[in-house]
């Protein structure tokens, strides 16, 4: 069990957890689609079929964008042809980004209280990009990248970096992300407090780790 009492400070991933990756991913697959294949009705369940697999070919973000493009090919015949697919994915995916719903309030309640950290990995310019135009940064004292520490998640030096920008120490803090094989075990390894947010989609963990299913949730969850 964690000892909220200890708790002075969290350290918090930012896509999955606070930015609706799935969400902003649809409305950027959408129009590029709609850019580049303009025979394609945007309203059609064609349209949507092809949504709803590229959105299952980019596995949140864990497989390169380009890939996406060849199974298009390979599946309904769509050649779409972008220089360098991979890093105008990246920014085109920048301007769809979007919090989960409710993110804002809970960290307007949290930050009276706590002192924050964003943890993300990615580049520091991009990551920065997100956490600023979604209105998180005003609320968060610090944000650490994986570009900046040369290391990302669930290198140790990501995380160690967190706790020297809070000036607190690793039972002092409570890790929240999504991802076990990254923001999880990494905080684990260090004996940070973990606590686990993800959506009631039928996924269980057998590691013992206490959860909740949305971050909006997490004010409550600190009190209860």
């Amino acid at each position: 069990m964690i000892d909220k009492s200890k708790i002075k400070g969290l350290l918090l991933d930012f896509d999955m957890t606070l930015g609706n990756h799935e969400k902003s991913a649809y409305h950027t697959i959408r129009s590029i689609l709609e850019e580049h294949i303009r025979d394609l009705d945007p309203f059609s369940y064609e349209m949507e079929a092809i949504c709803q697999d590229m959105l299952t070919w980019n596995l949140k973000g864990m497989v390169k964008p380009v890939r996406m493009l060849e199974l298009l090919e390979e599946k309904y015949g769509y050649h779409i042809e972008i220089d360098n697919f991979n890093e105008y994915w990246s920014y085109r995916h920048l301007k769809h980004v979007e919090l989960y719903d409710g993110v804002l309030d809970a960290l307007k309640e949290l930050h009276e209280k706590y002192k924050i950290c964003v943890v993300t990995d990615g580049n520091t310019e991009k990551q920065n990009y997100k956490v600023r135009v979604t209105g998180v940064r005003p609320l968060v004292d610090a944000v650490v990248t994986s570009e900046e520490c040369s290391a990302a998640k669930p290198s140790a030096a990501i995380y160690l970096k967190a706790l020297e920008l809070l000036d607190l120490k690793a039972e002092e803090v409570l890790f929240v992300g999504d991802r076990f094989s990254s923001d999880l075990l990494g905080a684990r390894r260090l004996d940070i407090p973990c606590l686990w947010v993800w959506p009631d989609d039928g996924r269980e963990a057998k590691a013992e780790i206490e959860r909740i299913y949305s971050f909006k949730d997490l004010p409550d969850w600190l009190e209860s």
